[in-house]
């Protein structure tokens, strides 16, 4: 209880912009994703035009983010291990989604609480240290991110299922490697760009005490 109420504010901070990270680097792939299938034709190989590709894309998208929205690839089919694999990853983006609304109404009542000179000092601190970690860890995922992308998800799910087999779960085709180096350097970026911000804010606010 005394660490949370000596870096509250850093605890939220960092949980919500981790949250805000999450969600919207998988947002802005939906874009990313329209500008792949005009530079690769991904879908050729499943036999699927580009607007079915991007419809698929699509649907995978609305699964894992909206609650209570059904599983549904109306241009391929898919293993059960795969359709398991996919409810595990919903799992975590509704945690996410469900902790990000949550920080999200409890930001005026944390801020109230935590306007100390002591508590922006050491948010400013602690976020400035958090940034610096974070511009090494883009630097090696960038560097090594076969061997990260592994562990991500030995860390995360306790089975295969992630390993798609192409003749079960055509799928994986059209959801190339690239897609997700992208997807976790906006996630990063953002992550960076938020953190600067708050610092920033911090610093602003300490100078008009």
């Amino acid at each position: 209880m005394d660490v949370f109420k000596r870096y509250g504010l850093v605890i939220y901070d960092v949980t919500f912009i981790f949250c805000l990270a999450i969600l919207g680097a998988t947002l802005l792939t939906i874009p990313i994703y329209r500008v792949l299938l005009w530079l690769f034709p991904l879908g050729e190989v499943v036999h699927l035009t580009t607007a079915e590709t991007m419809t698929t894309y699509l649907e995978l998208v609305r699964f894992i983010l909206i609650p209570f929205y059904p599983f549904k690839m109306t241009y391929l089919s898919s293993s059960s291990a795969a359709v398991s694999h996919f409810y595990e990853v919903k799992i975590i983006f509704q945690i996410v989604l469900g902790l990000f609304i949550l920080l999200l109404a409890s930001y005026p009542k944390i801020i109230k609480k935590s306007n100390a000179w002591e508590d922006l000092m050491g948010s400013i601190r602690l976020l400035t240290y958090l940034k610096y970690g974070l511009i090494m860890v883009v630097g090696l995922v960038g560097l090594f991110f076969d061997q990260f992308f592994i562990l991500f998800h030995q860390i995360l799910f306790r089975n295969d299922n992630w390993l798609f087999n192409p003749q079960t779960d055509p799928v994986i085709y059209i959801l190339p490697p690239e897609l997700f180096l992208i997807a976790f350097m906006i996630g990063f970026a953002l992550l960076l760009l938020v953190l600067q911000y708050r610092i920033s804010m911090y610093r602003y606010e300490l100078s008009n005490e």
